[in-house]
């Protein structure tokens, strides 16, 4: 058997009629026909991240980040802002919803790396030291949350509606909202929310 031949002395097995594979499942290879790729060190590491710079959350943030990971990524494993919430990750659920620069986006399609100079909200922005945003106290008065894993998405993007609509009606309240996705409640609960808001937040001003 040629295989056994590159491993051990010409008749030190017998293989007796065995086939090659199953004889060089016994013997162990000196050398890994397949080597473990090399483990690249820190400072390899940190030339394949890029350094960017952006507000979040009202505040200038630096941090290095890989051209792959998404803002999602980002926010959540190296900001630690959890807020943001890791549903599809396809775009399609809304739960990870943030503000950038005035617009509403889901954060799981923005790389990092394109947020460089920009102005990032996210869920943790919008309560203030006084206390809740008419929106969040709106949907807990209207019961519009259950689970509560899709409620930070659609309270950014309720609040992205009310900053450039103050009084949007009900129809335009559900197709604003039409991507993001609640499996719980319903949607009746959240609308109601949303316009139970619009008339706090008009009152105040």
């Amino acid at each position: 058997c040629a295989c056994i031949m590159l491993e051990a002395p010409i008749g030190l097995y017998d293989t007796g009629g065995a086939s090659c594979a199953s004889v060089w499942a016994l013997v162990e290879p000196r050398t890994s026909l397949n080597p473990k790729p090399r483990t690249p060190n820190r400072r390899e590491e940190m030339r394949r991240k890029t350094h960017i710079e952006t507000s979040i959350n009202g505040e200038m943030v630096e941090l290095l980040c890989e051209p792959r990971q998404s803002l999602l990524e980002v926010l959540r494993d190296n900001l630690h802002l959890t807020g943001s919430k890791e549903g599809c990750n396809d775009g399609n659920c809304g739960a990870c919803t943030v503000i950038m620069d005035g617009r509403m986006v889901n954060s799981c399609l923005v790389l990092c790396v394109e947020v460089a100079g920009h102005e990032i909200a996210t869920i943790e922005s919008i309560a203030g030291p006084a206390g809740l945003h008419p929106i969040q106290q709106s949907y807990l008065q209207n019961a519009a949350l259950q689970c509560g894993f899709c409620t930070p998405g659609f309270i950014v993007a309720s609040k992205a509606l009310l900053d450039v609509e103050p009084n949007p009606s009900e129809e335009r309240i559900r197709r604003w909202l039409a991507g993001n996705l609640c499996r719980c409640t319903g949607y009746d609960k959240i609308v109601r929310a949303v316009l139970d808001a619009a008339q706090r937040m008009n009152t105040v001003a």
